[in-house]
């Protein structure tokens, strides 16, 4: 019999239930100061794993390869990004568009594993 050559998709947070998206948040959320402290390279999913106190097997339900682990944390910079990003109309004042650039800064800081090679 012929083995099944489908992968699975990882999952998504419209895939999953509350507790899962809570872990799945938890779990990117973690990865990402780890990742800013060690870079990408510097941090395996099983150190990840341990540092949340989870399995290696739960943390792959969610994150089966560490490439989708990055791929998670880029939809999130995109997400962000887009968040902060969106404007329409013009600034009414110095502090509204100083507010403006902190929120894109803050985005940037929190995502600084991608852009510090």
């Amino acid at each position: 019999m012929a083995k099944s050559t489908v992968k699975k998709r990882p999952k998504t947070s419209q895939t999953l239930g509350d507790k899962a998206k809570a872990t799945r948040q938890r779990i990117l959320q973690r990865s990402l100061q780890l990742f800013n402290q060690h870079g990408v390279n510097g941090i395996s999913t099983q150190q990840v794993a341990a540092d949340l106190g989870i399995s290696p097997g739960n943390f792959n339900y969610y994150f089966p390869r560490k490439r989708d682990l990055i791929e998670a944390c880029l939809d999130l910079l995109q997400e962000r990004l887009h968040s902060a990003l969106t404007r329409t109309e013009l600034f009414d004042d110095g502090l509204e568009g100083a507010e403006f650039l902190v929120n894109v800064y803050r985005t940037l800081w929190e995502f600084r594993f991608f852009f510090n090679g």
